[in-house]
């Protein structure tokens, strides 16, 4: 039984992210090989890559405070003001 379809769209994002940062880190042998890089390189490379999801996150977020979640480029691609 779905309570929220909202629920179910906050718990598939939060997975694509979990998603998200679970590859970067299957990847990272890779990455270090390539960039020749030690531990403390690697982690870098997690941490911009949290940093950049985070950033985008909130901007997203903010988009869709000020515009309305219909607007929300995600969600649609009504200019504001329009009737759905």
């Amino acid at each position: 039984m779905v309570r929220s379809p909202l629920l179910v769209v906050m718990c598939a994002g939060y997975f694509l992210v979990l998603l998200d940062v679970t590859v970067v880190n299957v990847a990272l042998p890779d990455i270090g090989g390539a960039l020749a890089s030690g531990p403390a390189g690697l982690q870098w490379v997690v941490d911009g890559y949290a940093i950049a999801i985070a950033g985008l996150l909130l901007v997203g977020g903010t988009v869709g405070d000020v515009h309305g979640h219909r607007w929300s480029p995600v969600s649609s691609s009504r200019p504001p003001g329009s009737r759905c």
